[in-house]
């Protein structure tokens, strides 16, 4: 819908300087804009119902939430923080499931819907996460093999981003950049 509408506006520029020195040249600067304006204001008064009942039907993402809540995102447009939402996958995961293995590529960045996972490394507990928790951010940002291994310790949902589309959502704000980075340092430094 957004590209639709950018299309929809440059077209109306491009549009509005082919014609209004035309315009103004054989009506004058008053008939110009009249003659401009008018056509504008016709198509939006008779757009404007259907407008406004496609405004009432559409629904954000059902994640936006989700991605709204988390640091890495926050700082995001709307229509990025709408595109993540909608790149999200569902992932029911069982008790006892290892969800990503030290030393494995990384491919995909996770959040915990709900449910505990740990991050192990060896015998060593690093973190216990759950519902709002992230993880897999490390392997994809630092371009380096899993740190740690994350268990599923109870049932739990958990939401996967895969690379690319994490990679273009944290690239594409620097505050975003710097959170991530953040993020990545402290679970380093542990």
């Amino acid at each position: 819908m957004l590209g639709a509408v950018e299309s929809a506006t440059c077209a109306g520029i491009a549009l509005g300087a082919l014609l209004a020195p035309l315009l103004i040249a054989t009506l004058g600067a008053g008939g110009g804009l009249v003659a401009l304006g008018v056509p504008v204001a016709a198509v939006t008064l008779v757009c404007r119902p259907g407008l406004h009942r496609l405004d009432r039907t559409l629904r954000p993402p059902a994640l936006l939430g989700l991605v709204q809540a988390q640091p890495l995102f926050a700082n995001l447009t709307p229509a990025a923080q709408e595109l993540v939402a909608t790149r999200l996958r569902r992932l029911g995961v069982a008790s006892g499931t290892r969800v990503i293995e030290a030393g494995d590529v990384g491919e995909e960045f996770y959040v915990v819907g709900s449910g505990r996972v740990d991050a192990v490394r060896g015998d060593e507990q690093l973190s216990v996460m759950k519902a709002g928790d992230c993880f897999g951010e490390i392997a994809l940002l630092r371009d380096v093999p899993r740190t740690a291994t994350v268990v599923a310790v109870t049932d739990a949902v958990l939401y996967a981003l895969g690379r690319v589309d994490f990679l273009d959502a944290v690239g594409a704000d620097p505050e975003s950049a710097a959170r991530a980075d953040l993020l990545v340092r402290s679970r380093i430094d542990r």
